[in-house]
């Protein structure tokens, strides 16, 4: 029983700095998809957004994407940034 728990605790440990490795470097190659003109999209609320955000993006909270999609060139890559990070 306490193997099994010390693997479980190696696996959750080696998760972790998984996690951590990729939070870190989620932002690598975020600079050429803009400058190749990607739009960073942010979902965050207004008041997030006004509180820092990525130079350039667009904010387009979750609550009025439905109405304000139509303002978004669909032809470029979106890239949407939520509070944790952002997709790629």
């Amino acid at each position: 029983m306490k193997n099994i728990l010390v693997f479980c605790g190696i696996i959750l440990a080696v998760y972790i700095l998984y996690k951590v490795y990729r939070y870190q470097t989620l932002d690598k190659g975020l600079d050429q998809l803009v400058k190749n003109g990607a739009v960073v999209l942010d979902v965050r609320t207004e008041k997030e957004f006004e509180m820092g955000h990525i130079k350039g993006s667009v904010n387009i909270s979750l609550g009025t994407i439905r109405e304000r999609y139509i303002e978004l060139d669909l032809r470029k890559y979106i890239s949407p940034f939520v509070l944790m990070g952002f997709a790629v």
